[in-house]
């Protein structure tokens, strides 16, 4: 089981490696043969005879001088969401939210495994307000209604940061949070803090959850994601955090994501909770 927890820090080391790697260099490039194909791309070195080049698919292609025509500049650089908009999905990763947020007046509506509802609409560029609720299977659904915030504060080309904030009433729980979003192409790393607590009871404080992700877009409608999730009173318990791997497929509209996440510890023949979810996008 040591060797398979390994396997897992490794493999999001390596994820995070390369997000960090490919936010360089993405000034994209066509390059016109003379029989009139055309490669878009990055240009990754170059010799008097050959050109080596990566296309925005991520597949290696060396391509002789004597054969081009014409090397264009690409206007439109490949950024972390199309054309630089938000994306169906962009607000978060499978489970941590991201600092990105919608345009002005668009809304999204989230299903996570049928169960848990997010409506969130973008009141301003850079604010999100929301309601999270589990499904009303019963009245006691009533009891979950969350309301919730998001405020960007921060955003550059490549490095955004924001603030948000739930509170359930009936639980008069709430939580605290703040994320800082690094991206460039189709790459993004995201670290998050938040801090839980009931503001109607003596508790011992506040529960703090500690959130690494990233991001990485295979093509412009599939991405790889993976996330690594612990919090403040794992060490005194044992326990090792959890770790979240999947897939986002990106429509124009809609997003659906299928993950598996895991405790970072042994759990007998367990292998992966299934984690599947919808998000659709509104103007």
């Amino acid at each position: 089981m040591q060797c398979f927890k390994l396997s897992l820090v490794c493999f999001l080391f390596i994820f995070i490696s390369n997000t960090f790697a490919q936010t360089d260099s993405l000034e994209l490039k066509k390059i016109i043969l003379i029989d009139d194909s055309e490669f878009v791309g990055t240009i990754i070195n170059e010799t008097d005879e050959v050109i080596y080049f990566k296309t925005r698919t991520g597949i290696d292609v060396e391509i002789k001088k004597s054969l081009v025509r014409e090397i264009q500049s690409v206007d439109t650089k490949l950024k972390m969401t199309h054309k630089g908009k938000y994306r169906p999905g962009d607000h978060e990763l499978l489970l941590m939210p991201t600092a990105y947020t919608m345009e002005a007046g668009q809304w999204y509506f989230s299903d996570y495994e049928l169960f848990f509802l997010n409506f969130t609409f973008a009141a301003g560029e850079n604010t999100h307000i929301g309601a999270f609720t589990l499904f009303p299977m019963t009245s006691d659904f009533l009891q979950t209604i969350t309301l919730g915030i998001k405020q960007n504060y921060l955003k550059s080309e490549n490095f955004q940061a924001a603030l948000w904030g739930t509170y359930t009433p009936e639980a008069s729980g709430l939580s605290l949070g703040n994320v800082f979003s690094y991206g460039k192409g189709g790459s993004s790393l995201h670290i998050g803090l938040s801090g839980v607590t009931n503001v109607d009871e003596d508790t011992d404080g506040w529960l703090f959850v500690y959130m690494l992700g990233g991001r990485l877009d295979v093509s412009r409608k599939i991405c790889l994601m993976a996330e690594y999730t612990n919090f403040s009173t794992a060490a005194e318990h044992g326990f090792n955090g959890l770790i979240s791997i999947g897939f986002r497929f990106i429509g124009e509209s809609i997003a659906w994501e299928l993950a598996g996440v895991r405790p970072l510890e042994s759990t007998g023949d367990f292998i992966f909770a299934p984690l599947l979810k919808a998000t659709v996008l509104f103007d």
